[in-house]
């Protein structure tokens, strides 16, 4: 896509097991020039509490490798 820069999350926000992941577990991928830095996360609240989480921590991502 020619961009600099990319943002991705996978995984499940709940509130029940999906495709043998848990509840809460999610990972998060920011591409800056070839390179590729990743976290997992295991969120411990409802659904909507986890999407917001897992957002604001792919913000922080985001925001950290673009610092670099």
């Amino acid at each position: 896509t020619k961009t600099d820069c990319s943002l991705s999350t996978t995984g499940n926000l709940g509130p029940d097991v999906l495709e043998g992941k848990e509840k809460g577990l999610v990972y998060i991928a920011v591409s800056k020039k070839g390179q590729t830095f990743s976290k997992e996360l295991r969120l411990k609240g409802n659904r909507d509490e986890n999407k917001e989480r897992a957002s604001l921590s792919g913000l922080r991502l985001l925001i950290e490798v673009m610092d670099k």
